[in-house]
């Protein structure tokens, strides 16, 4: 019931400040193209694939990386490194209670998800409300634990 996912990474270790649109675009394009063969092999459609990006980043000099999105690279706007830079700030915040947005940012992986959809069963049709009280089909005793012990018999609904 769940989409196909296939994974690609590739070690890209690069300051944000020196990396140039068309260099994550193709980095990003070869791991794109492999996850690509991956669903060909599977048999899904193009029309049925679609692809997410990431990149796990640090703080210049530290060991700790975080994984932040990265925008799918099409038209001339897509890439942005400052907005890069806010969302790994805003994800460091959230991870360790603090940033530096004047910390220089950098690259270690790229990372890449390729999906293909599946076709999901329909639904089955909604059940009409039943009015009134559940009829019971049993009795069972229960125990809940040792203070309170086996109690009586409750009543099993269908």
């Amino acid at each position: 019931m769940a989409d196909l996912r296939h994974t690609a990474q590739t070690a890209w270790q690069r300051p944000l400040a020196k990396v140039a649109a068309d260099e994550v675009s193709g980095s990003l394009a070869a791991l794109q193209s492999e996850l690509t063969r991956e669903l060909d092999r599977d048999g899904v459609t193009p029309a049925d694939r679609y692809f997410r990006f990431a990149a796990d980043m640090r703080c210049v000099g530290q060991f700790h990386q975080l994984t932040v999105p990265l925008p799918i690279p099409n038209g001339a706007a897509w890439w942005n490194p400052r907005k890069l830079a806010a969302d790994f700030h805003a994800a460091h915040d959230k991870a360790y209670g603090h940033a530096d947005a004047g910390v220089p940012v950098e690259f270690v992986n790229l990372r890449a998800e390729g999906f293909g959809r599946v076709p999901k069963p329909p639904a089955p049709p909604e059940l009409p409300a039943v009015e009134g009280a559940p009829t019971p089909i049993g009795k069972r005793r229960i125990y809940f634990d040792r203070a309170s012990g086996w109690t009586r018999q409750r009543h099993l609904s269908a």
